[in-house]
């Protein structure tokens, strides 16, 4: 390959692999902020998602938010509190994250995040640290049936706050703490429906949660239509058009012919383009040989 095809070849690379991300969309975010004293979670109003909060009823003890410090309390009962909001997420490719502040860690409030919840069944995805295993614990439940999902092992020092994320993607189900990934679990029988997100958290209340967030991992908010011309270099066979949801490939053309440019949109997922005369081939930004 000549000196000049590999340096375009890279160029390229370069150029496709600088094409912006889809947005990703938040559907859910709270900051657990209330002005009267204990208001139950269903009464209470998220900053994203407004009056979503339900109380789950496979569970028994009520959530409340406390005015004083701005986190969620679990009463005094025997059972986990599970609330779910509403809103529906565009498909089961989502994030939840919840951020955990530790008041003590001499006794277990299992303060932890839910997704892909059956609203009708006690079905879920659910990680929460467990106080008394010293250790953050990944569960499905399916139809009140729990398998675990991994655990990983962890101290929690008092008046820190812990970044707590389940992420769902088909049927790869993470957990990341602080944003380092700590479990990863392919379920072999996994929830397909989207479901709901939600939190949870049992009746101590010596770890709390502070906010929760759900976002969609499927991306939204680009304009289809949308195209960006990256450039024709003069003499090389090479035009390439780019769009940020349709495939365009890179077609050669006689010098002058840059006005000609044929554009094959044949795919709504990646860009793919092809490099005359050089032997290369991009597919969603990696780079392999042809021939």
């Amino acid at each position: 390959m000549s000196t000049n095809r590999l340096l375009l070849a890279l160029i390229v690379v370069a150029l496709v692999l600088a094409l912006p991300a889809q947005a990703q969309a938040q559907f859910l975010s709270d900051t657990f902020t209330e002005p009267t004293i204990n208001t139950v979670l269903s009464s209470h109003s998220a900053e994203t998602g407004g009056a979503c909060w339900v109380e789950h009823g496979s569970y028994t003890d009520d959530l409340s938010v406390s005015e004083a410090n701005d986190r969620l309390l679990a009463s005094a009962g025997a059972d986990f509190g599970l609330y779910y909001c509403s809103v529906v997420p565009a498909d089961a490719n989502y994030e939840v994250v919840g951020d955990i502040f530790v008041v003590s860690n001499a006794a277990a409030g299992y303060p932890g995040v839910v997704g892909r919840v059956d609203t009708a069944a006690n079905t879920h995805y659910r990680v929460y640290y467990d106080q008394a295993d010293g250790r953050w614990e990944l569960y499905r439940f399916n139809a009140g049936v729990s398998t675990s999902g991994g655990t990983f092992s962890q101290s929690l020092t008092n008046s820190q706050t812990y970044a707590l994320k389940l992420e769902m993607v088909s049927d790869v189900i993470k957990v990341y703490i602080d944003g380092v990934e700590r479990i990863a679990w392919t379920d072999p029988s996994p929830i397909t429906a989207a479901g709901r997100a939600g939190v949870l958290q049992y009746a101590s209340s010596l770890q709390e949660l502070t906010s929760v967030t759900a976002t969609s991992l499927s991306g939204g908010g680009a304009t289809p239509s949308h195209r960006l011309l990256l450039g024709c270099c003069e003499g090389s066979g090479l035009h390439l058009i780019a769009g940020v949801a349709r495939q365009h490939r890179i077609v050669p053309q006689e010098p002058g012919d840059e006005d000609d440019a044929r554009e094959d949109d044949t795919s709504d997922e990646f860009h793919d383009a092809l490099l005359p005369g050089v032997g290369t081939s991009l597919t969603g930004g990696s780079m392999r040989r042809t021939r």
